[in-house]
């Protein structure tokens, strides 16, 4: 019996290493690349620095604060975190839609295969939670020509629902911006109105090319 029970503590004691240690990654956020990794770094971004997507236009206005401002579809202003995550969009009368509080947590710089990380938010006031994965850096053709890009993986939900929003998108140093982005219903696999867009045209001030 006393054998019985000193195999259970070492049993236990295994158990309890391998969730401590042997999960190091769950809910954290893993920052440094390994030797030798492609990086993109956080994009220098100029003012006038345009890009065209299949779901509207911005151009880069400048810094406001903390956050970086952008001509939405020329009446509406976004704003965005260094990181470029949406925080807001205000309308020409000066409405403010599409919250996120503190930001949509899309991307993460520096980003590199195998950087994962994890995001809590509310959109318009609805608690939301998001993790994504880098997977691979890989070459990819859209509306606006072909592009070497991070492809990025995750998944983005309400707290209080069991499915959620499964992500693909692909972030190029070369355009500064995600170039091609697509959701998903957890659901059903469906495409999602409003989750799949893609880069159609990259304007950069002439001589930042």
């Amino acid at each position: 019996m006393a054998g019985i029970l000193a195999g259970t503590k070492v049993w236990l004691v295994v158990v309890m290493v391998f969730f401590v240690l042997g999960c190091p990654t769950a809910g954290m956020t893993q920052t440094d690349p390994p030797a030798g990794a492609i990086v993109a770094e956080r994009p220098n971004l100029v003012v006038g620095d345009t890009w065209v997507w299949t779901y509207g236009t911005e151009k880069f206005a400048g810094e406001e604060g903390d956050n970086l401002l952008f001509e939405h579809n020329i009446t509406f202003k976004r704003y965005r975190t260094r990181d470029l995550n949406l925080v807001k969009t205000i309308s020409a009368e000066g409405k403010a839609t599409g919250l996120r509080d503190p930001h949509s947590g899309f991307l993460q710089f520096p980003l590199f295969v195998g950087k994962s990380w994890s995001h809590s938010y509310e959109n318009n006031g609805i608690p939301r939670g998001s993790n994504y994965s880098v997977k691979a850096y890989e070459q990819i053709s859209v509306k606006a020509g072909t592009f070497m890009a991070f492809r990025v993986e995750g998944e983005d939900k309400r707290l209080d629902r069991p499915y959620g929003i499964l992500i693909s998108y692909w972030y190029s140093p070369q355009a500064k911006a995600i170039v091609k982005f697509e959701g998903v219903d957890g659901s059903n696999l469906q495409s999602l109105p409003g989750w799949q867009y893609e880069l159609v045209r990259h304007s950069p001030v002439e001589g930042q090319r």
